[in-house]
């Protein structure tokens, strides 16, 4: 490092892996346009630097997996960004930085091609666009695996005669004094 040259921060995730489930419990964790006065749950993705930075430093990142992101084309997803989904930006003097998420319960049961009942988020810290840092290659990237926790309910009757019967039902489903969904 010459005298002009500010000294290098190592940038990673703190840890390279998390498992939530989509919804917290409460009817809060609901997407809002799902169930009025919800907001969903948060998550913080921790971010960690082997010294403080020099320089104000934005990294770039990617993100990938099945999990869907809103956008204002797909308003009901399964999460968001609470801050800025492109950039991380880590303040000179800091040693650390976060990344948040809003994780949302949603109506939908959703299951992979292999029969998983979990999406996933896979952020990359994918290049350094200004500052100090440098990328910890093997901490660079983080997989948040969201675990599917609706109910499958399945009714099923017989006639009488060991086949099923018609019948016209509408049904509902209620959490904590709430319709959450329902059909006719």
């Amino acid at each position: 490092c010459g005298e002009d040259e500010p000294p290098k921060s190592k940038v990673g995730f703190d840890e390279t892996e998390m498992e939530v489930f989509e919804s917290d419990g409460t009817t809060s964790s609901f997407h809002p346009l799902l169930l009025s006065g919800a907001t969903g749950h948060d998550i913080t993705i921790e971010i960690k630097l082997d010294r403080p930075v020099a320089e104000t430093s934005v990294i770039s990142l990617t993100v990938e997996g099945n999990a869907s992101l809103e956008t204002t084309a797909n308003a009901v997803a399964d999460y968001k960004f609470v801050s800025d989904d492109n950039n991380l930006i880590i303040e000179k003097g800091e040693d650390s930085g976060e990344i948040t998420l809003t994780i949302y319960e949603d109506t939908e049961f959703e299951i992979d091609d292999s029969d998983n009942l979990f999406e996933t988020v896979e952020i990359t810290l994918a290049s350094v666009v200004s500052g100090t840092a440098v990328l910890d290659e093997e901490a660079s990237t983080f997989t948040l695996s969201i675990f599917e926790d609706d109910a499958i309910i399945f009714l099923d009757w017989d006639a009488g005669d060991d086949s099923r019967g018609d019948v016209d039902m509408d049904t509902f489903l209620f959490l904590d004094g709430e319709t959450v969904t329902g059909s006719a």
